[in-house]
């Protein structure tokens, strides 16, 4: 077993590496350029005669479906760099140590939760343009039948990122490697990861094939939540250095005019909004106190716990909160107001504020003090 010790370093391994996740400074192109060259290597492949970078994956992928990438590329090399060679690490460390000590390695140096949140919310709001960037498929239809008379075999669409990417985000399990190969002296057994140590931790999204490697530049802008969603109130909640950026409210993806200018959302932009989730965001950017003053939402009932407020649209979407008064008197005496929103169905405030407690209107009524 790991003695208290080495056990106690897990977790710097750990927090570097979730570090790279969030990192949003430029590349260091040297470091990233010599990982490529050296990640190649150890899958046994040469070199790629060229690297080029961009500004963002975005940039890549149209570039890609204009077909300004895709000639003389090569095939993809991303399964041999990545899964080729961490199997090949695994294997010889599994040779060598018991496997309850790997458990506690695998598991120490892992993700924690708030940054793999974070990942899979950058690489889902990356992913879910790729589409938006490609051409009009009467125009992909065209192309593909001008490729198949002139017998062009090099256009391809752009497959799923984890099939023809290497991604900042997914490679944050080098982390327990890198303490093996440090803490624990296993450098033959990890030394074939050495380039990807580089890559990860100098680079962005990277597109390997046999004779080009293009790489992206980091996310420049990452704004988040406590619980890892993509948010940020005044601004875009992810960027590139390219100019792409990302809005979103809450893990919700919303237009940038709502987050630039919120004074300009009225009652006819929330009905009118298709998407429902879309629609909850815009009431709690311009706020809820806003949206029923603007008349947005019918009283349902008052009495000594707060006042009822709930809306209802023709798609059977609802929006309900109570507004209930803070029990805490501020320095100055006064007390601040606020909303808590509940589902729908509840017809007295008392009972929307046992919800929020997860209690029935009757337990609630049997508090000795409420707030």
């Amino acid at each position: 077993m790991l003695t208290p010790d080495l056990a106690a370093l897990l977790p710097n391994y750990r927090g570097r590496w979730n570090a790279y996740r969030r990192a949003t400074a430029a590349c260091d192109r040297t470091a990233a350029e010599a990982g490529i060259h050296i990640a190649y290597r150890a899958a046994g492949l040469a070199p790629p005669g060229r690297i080029e970078w961009r500004g963002s994956p975005i940039e890549m992928v149209r570039e890609w479906e204009q077909g300004r990438l895709s000639a003389s590329s090569g095939p993809n090399v991303r399964a041999a760099l990545v899964e080729r060679v961490h199997d090949k690490a695994a294997a010889a460390v599994q040779a060598r140590m018991d496997r309850r000590v790997r458990e506690l390695i695998f598991e120490g140096a892992g993700a924690a939760p708030i940054d793999a949140a974070i990942s899979l919310a950058v690489v889902t709001a990356v992913v879910r343009h790729f589409q938006d960037v490609r051409p009009p498929m009467w125009a992909r239809v065209r192309r593909w039948m001008r490729a198949l008379a002139s017998r062009e075999k090099s256009l391809r669409l752009w497959p799923a990122p984890d099939e023809c990417c290497i991604i900042q985000h997914e490679l944050g399990w080098l982390a327990a490697f890198e303490y093996l190969h440090d803490v624990l002296a296993l450098q033959r057994e990890t030394e074939i990861l050495g380039g990807l140590w580089l890559i990860g931790s100098n680079a962005g999204w990277i597109r390997p094939h046999a004779h080009v490697c293009w790489v992206g530049e980091r996310h420049n802008v990452l704004n988040f939540d406590a619980r890892g969603r993509l948010h940020c109130s005044n601004g875009p909640a992810l960027g590139f250095p390219d100019g792409w950026t990302y809005y979103a409210w809450k893990g919700v993806e919303v237009p940038g005019e709502f987050i630039k200018r919120p004074e300009l959302i009225n009652l006819d932009d929330i009905d009118s909004q298709h998407d429902i989730f879309v629609r909850h965001s815009m009431i709690e950017i311009i706020t809820p106190r806003r949206f029923v003053a603007m008349g947005g939402a019918t009283f349902v009932s008052r009495d000594l716990a707060g006042v009822l407020w709930s809306r209802t649209w023709h798609n059977g979407d609802f929006w309900a909160a109570v507004e209930v008064v803070n029990g805490t008197a501020a320095p100055d005496g006064s007390r601040q107001s606020y909303f808590l929103q509940v589902p729908p169905g509840l017809r007295t405030a008392r009972a929307a504020v046992a919800w929020t407690y997860g209690i029935s209107e009757q337990q609630y009524l049997g508090l000795v003090q409420r707030t």
